[in-house]
């Protein structure tokens, strides 16, 4: 059983590497493909939204 646990571990930690290294490809494809204003305006409302 513990043997089951450990393997489904290491499945799902190496799932969310794989879809995390996606999403951060993704974004940087986004952002080259952005203008550098946009960038830094999407940034700013972000910081505006996120920061209690």
């Amino acid at each position: 059983m513990e043997n089951q646990i450990s393997r489904l571990l290491v499945f799902l930690s190496v799932f969310t590497l794989i879809i995390g290294s996606g999403y951060v490809y993704t974004g940087f494809r986004l952002i080259s493909g952005l203008s550098t204003q946009s960038w830094i305006s999407w940034l700013a409302w972000t910081l505006i939204f996120y920061v209690p």
